[in-house]
């Protein structure tokens, strides 16, 4: 039996998620998020996931590159 391709990966990882918009919509989300100081990523983790907003979002630091950070 094979092993799938993505048992290696590290939960740090992180997934691409498309949404579609209208381009109103997109101007509304963007407007949103910009009113209370959030990317639109935040604001999108907070309203669909329930995320605290005062967290960091993602794995990795500012400018940090993928593979840094990472315990072997």
């Amino acid at each position: 039996m094979s092993t799938p391709a993505n048992a290696h990966r590290s939960p740090d990882r992180s997934a691409a998620v498309l949404l579609r918009f209208s381009l109103d919509g997109r101007a509304e989300l963007k407007r949103r998020a910009s009113e209370l100081g959030m990317t639109v990523q935040q604001y999108a983790d907070w309203k669909l996931l329930d995320a605290d907003p005062s967290k960091p979002v993602g794995g990795r630091a500012t400018g940090q590159r993928p593979l840094e950070g990472l315990s072997a």
